[in-house]
């Protein structure tokens, strides 16, 4: 999985949202691991690579778009959500 994204910026789009999320931030280093982790097996683990990649690449797409991306809570295995926040891109792996 590779990103495609130079550098991500504090969108102006949804500030209000960039900043209700950041009490939902956990410790990751790079979206790869985010999504490993904080993913419950039926909802990453389970699933054929394929649908992983694909949803790995919405949180990439949110990650440019939004500067942050999350895990709803029915989907995370802490059962509340979770956000993970990506300022720089570094070759192929988000850098927090």
């Amino acid at each position: 999985m590779t990103a495609d994204i130079t550098q991500v910026e504090k969108p102006t789009e949804r500030p209000d949202h960039y900043e209700k999320f950041k009490k939902y931030e956990v410790e990751a280093t790079d979206l790869a691991s985010f999504c490993e982790r904080y993913h419950k097996a039926s909802a990453w683990h389970n699933r054929p690579a394929d649908y992983r990649e694909a949803d790995y690449n919405g949180h990439l797409n949110d990650l440019a778009k939004y500067g942050y991306t999350i895990i709803p809570h029915h989907d995370s295995t802490t059962g509340e959500v979770v956000s993970y926040y990506s300022c720089v891109d570094d070759g192929g792996r988000t850098a927090r």
